[in-house]
C-alpha cells in the first residue's frame, strides 16, 4: 500500500470518528438538556396522601399549635410564574405555605393559604416557644418561594397542650416581595370549631396565649 493511499484512510478514519463523536456530544447535550428540562418539572412542593392526611395530636410534653396564614400579593404572579418557567398547566394551582413542627412523627406540613394549621412541637422545660419564618411557595412550585417572616414567641401555660397564635394576614408588595405589612386576627371561635374536628377524644381545650417579641422570656412569677 503506497504513502498515499495510507494517508486518504487516515484522512476518512479521522472523519468518521469526528462523525460519530459529534453525534454522540449531540445525543448528550440533548440528554443534557432534557434532564435540565426534567428538573423543571419535578419542582412540585407535595407531601404523601397519607401524610397529608395525618393528624397528630400532642402528648403530653408537647404543644399543638393552631393558626392561619395569607398573603395579599400586588405583583402579576402569572407573569412572576411564566418567568420562572413554571408549567402553564400549574399556573392557577394555589399556594401552600409549608409549617414543620419538630414531634418527631409523620405530620402534614403543607396548608392552603388561609387554612387552619395544626402543627405540634416538643415543649422545652420552660415552655418557651419561638417561631422564625415560612416558607410561601406560588403555585405550589419550589422555585416561586417567598420567605413570610413571624418572629414571634409564646409561653404555654401549664396543663395547656393547645394554642391558638392567631390568623395572620401578609401584605407583599413589588417584584422583590417585600413583606409590607402584618395583620393579626382573632379568629379563635373558628379555630376552636377547626381543631375540635381532629379528634373523636371529647373536648379540645384550645387556649389563647400572650404573642411576644422573638427573644422575650416570661420572667417567673414572684410568689
Amino acid at each position: 500500500m503506497t504513502t498515499k493511499k495510507i494517508k486518504i484512510m487516515c484522512s476518512i478514519a479521522v472523519l468518521v470518528l469526528y462523525t460519530v463523536f459529534s453525534a454522540a456530544a449531540g445525543e448528550f447535550d440533548y440528554l443534557a438538556s432534557s434532564f435540565i428540562s426534567n428538573l423543571d418539572d419535578i419542582s412540585d412542593v407535595t407531601e404523601s396522601p397519607e401524610q397529608h392526611s395525618s393528624v397528630v395530636l400532642p402528648k403530653q410534653s408537647e404543644v399543638m399549635i393552631v393558626g392561619k396564614i395569607s398573603a395579599i400579593l400586588d405583583e402579576d404572579t402569572q407573569f412572576y410564574g411564566k418567568t420562572r418557567n413554571v408549567q402553564a398547566g400549574k399556573l392557577n394551582t394555589p399556594p401552600v405555605i409549608c409549617i414543620d413542627g419538630n414531634a418527631g412523627e409523620p405530620q402534614r406540613q403543607l396548608y392552603s393559604d388561609g387554612e387552619f394549621f395544626f402543627v405540634v412541637y416538643k415543649l422545652p422545660r420552660d415552655r418557651h416557644l419561638q417561631f422564625e419564618s415560612f416558607p410561601y411557595y406560588l403555585f405550589a412550585d419550589k422555585k416561586t418561594r417567598i420567605i413570610l417572616p413571624l418572629y414571634c414567641s409564646i409561653d404555654v401555660p401549664p396543663d395547656v397542650n393547645y394554642v391558638y397564635i392567631g390568623s395572620f394576614t401578609y401584605t407583599v408588595t413589588g417584584d422583590n416581595f417585600t413583606v409590607s405589612k402584618v395583620t393579626s386576627t382573632d379568629e379563635y371561635d373558628q379555630a376552636k370549631e377547626a381543631v375540635t374536628r381532629l379528634s373523636d377524644a371529647g373536648k379540645i381545650n384550645l387556649c389563647r396565649v400572650e404573642i411576644k417579641d422573638h427573644d422575650e422570656v416570661s420572667q417567673p412569677r414572684s410568689k
